[in-house]
């Protein structure tokens, strides 16, 4: 019988001042090695490091925009 183990992937939320959200998925030190940049469709360059958000922030916005809008 074979066991096979997977390290769980983390989701990092990166937010463009733009308003766009990129997920990235993976793990955050694998990001951090590699030096990694995501560029926006809007051709802002974000990192880990300087656009991170939290997905509880982001569900906390989310859900005050929506009582606002009812």
């Amino acid at each position: 019988m074979r066991y096979y183990s997977q390290l769980p992937l983390e989701r990092i939320m990166l937010k463009c001042r733009c308003g766009e959200i990129m997920t990235l998925l993976g793990q955050e030190e694998d990001w951090h090695l590699e030096g990694h940049t995501i560029e926006c469709g809007c051709g802002e360059t974000l990192s880990i490091t300087d656009n991170r958000v939290s997905e509880e922030v982001l569900d906390i916005k989310q859900l005050i925009r929506g009582l606002r809008n009812s």
